[in-house]
């Protein structure tokens, strides 16, 4: 069992109080709505699932929706450096989802982590999008960011008739991820994602794990990983998640992923860093070869940080707006 670290818990407040501050600032608020699993059959069980919602504004007519999938650890405001950067006209509405077992979502569940998997997490994911009003007449805009995008890929899959432009950011599809980072995973789960103290944070960032410089950490990093875990996760909590995700039952068959790829090729973007160390940039420029889905290489970025003697608030998230803003306004792209 890992030792509380009282600079984490000091961190974890300063940080958090912060983070609701940033969520107002923007113009964002807190909305669940109960979902059951197992598609709607009635056989399922409800879970309440969180998600941060900014409004449109101007004519209805015009109303557009994106919806934010994070990645593994992360919490739905991690995206609003992404959100301030893409400056989209007010007439999109924002949603960025709590995944199941994260963040707002991490009591909806015993054991928390049980609803990660595959086909039931998707599930749970369309019958939110539903209730918020997503739908083959009401197509919205769905970003996905590492595990977030592999989920996007499959929901292309099951229901790729409700999405209009789509983004896959560092996509950590099974096959994508790089096998060193794939090994240490699963040896070693709590130096990768689920680190309860910050000399373990320091050794995760010192072997460059995710391929992003130590100087360069963005905060937002801090936060989901260390941070969150002291403030109601509970030691070990992240580990348990890892070790259950890296199962067959997660595992996509990139042969059926491709093909729903290909078929939405004209409406989908692919973007990465070429120092990512967890998704590997060479599998994901394959993915987008055989796939023939654009793709935009962000030079000297890893899986989150940025350059080398960049900021910390520099990051995938910050140095990606250009591309997908180009992207889901019909623009042409100027990186």
């Amino acid at each position: 069992m890992a030792s509380w670290d009282p600079r984490a818990i000091l961190a974890a407040t300063m940080i958090r109080g912060v983070t609701a501050m940033s969520i107002w600032r923007a113009g964002f608020r807190w909305g669940s709505v109960d979902v059951q699993s197992g598609g709607g059959d009635g056989t399922g069980k409800v879970v309440k699932m969180h998600y941060l919602e900014r409004a449109a504004k101007g004519p209805t007519r015009q109303h557009q929706s994106l919806v934010l999938i994070p990645g593994l650890t992360m919490e739905a405001q991690t995206f609003l450096p992404l959100v301030a950067k893409l400056a989209l006209p007010e007439y999109f509405k924002i949603i960025m989802i709590e995944l199941p077992g994260q963040g707002e979502n991490r009591f909806t569940a015993s054991p928390p982590w049980a609803w990660h998997g595959g086909t039931e997490r998707d599930q749970l994911i369309v019958g939110l999008l539903s209730k918020l009003g997503v739908s083959p007449q009401n197509k919205a805009d769905i970003l996905g960011y590492s595990l977030g995008g592999s989920i996007v890929g499959r929901l292309l899959l099951s229901r790729g008739d409700m999405f209009r432009k789509k983004v896959l950011l560092a996509p950590a599809f099974f096959e994508c991820i790089d096998q060193d980072f794939a090994e240490l995973a699963a040896a070693r789960p709590r130096q990768v994602h689920a680190y309860e103290t910050l000399d373990e944070a320091k050794l995760a960032f010192s072997k460059t794990a995710f391929g992003f410089y130590p100087e360069s950490l963005p905060s937002d990093f801090i936060m989901r990983g260390l941070v969150q875990l002291r403030l109601g996760y509970g030691a070990g909590y992240y580990e348990s998640m890892v070790a259950a995700l890296l199962t067959d039952a997660d595992i996509e068959e990139m042969e059926d992923v491709d093909r729903a790829l290909t078929a939405a090729r004209d409406d989908t973007l692919i973007v990465t860093g070429d120092r990512d160390n967890c998704v590997s940039a060479t599998a994901v420029a394959e993915l987008a070869t055989r796939t023939g889905v654009p793709c935009t290489l962000l030079k000297d970025v890893g899986h989150v940080g940025g350059p080398k003697g960049s900021s910390f608030r520099t990051s995938i998230f910050t140095l990606s707006a250009t591309p997908i803003r180009a992207h889901l306004l019909g623009l042409p792209s100027k990186l």
